[in-house]
């Protein structure tokens, strides 16, 4: 990303949106510190279970049981910091 970044290219960076894992303003602030200046946009992605299905179907454990899907509240939270 760096590379690109120094060669004047603008980027776009998706960044899972994971509850209790960076869904703070700190966070959000310190990953927004390490992205790049030419940085043209941000997408929060918001973090689901959808994949319960394919990891059953591998015969794999799904890991994030536990972590619940962000409420629409949450995410546009992220993205005021981000614009901010």
């Amino acid at each position: 990303m760096l590379c690109v970044a120094h060669r004047g290219k603008a980027l776009r960076v998706r960044i899972p949106f994971i509850p209790e894992f960076n869904d703070n303003t700190s966070t959000i602030q310190d990953i927004l510190d390490v992205l790049v200046p030419n940085l043209h946009h941000i997408d929060l992605i918001p973090c689901h279970n959808l994949g319960i299905g394919k990891y059953k179907g591998l015969g794999r454990t799904y890991r994030f049981l536990n972590i619940k899907t962000p409420v629409r509240d949450d995410v546009e939270m992220g993205k005021t910091i981000i614009e901010s």
